[in-house]
């Protein structure tokens, strides 16, 4: 059976680390983490900290706004007043 732990961080279900031979592998649940989707963790406390660290980084980021410019008005001018 493989051995499999939640990643929680702040009540938030990250993810899940799977054992692995070469460490813990990291199944991303959450869209928000989803960079470190398939890395390998050296323990399941390592995945934990660094899915926090990502989340809190997505939540530092300001959201991006669109850039809103009023459009340049024309006016016509006559050829004779140019």
């Amino acid at each position: 059976m493989i051995e499999s732990r939640p990643v929680m961080v702040e009540g938030r279900l990250l993810g899940v680390v799977m054992a692995h031979h070469a460490g813990w592998h990291f199944v991303a649940a959450d869209p928000v983490v989803g960079d470190l989707h398939g890395q390998v963790f050296r323990d399941e406390d390592e995945a934990r900290r660094i899915a926090g660290l990502v989340l809190a980084r997505a939540r530092a980021l300001p959201p991006t706004l669109p850039v809103l410019r009023q459009p340049p008005m024309l006016r016509v001018v006559d050829e004779d007043s140019a």
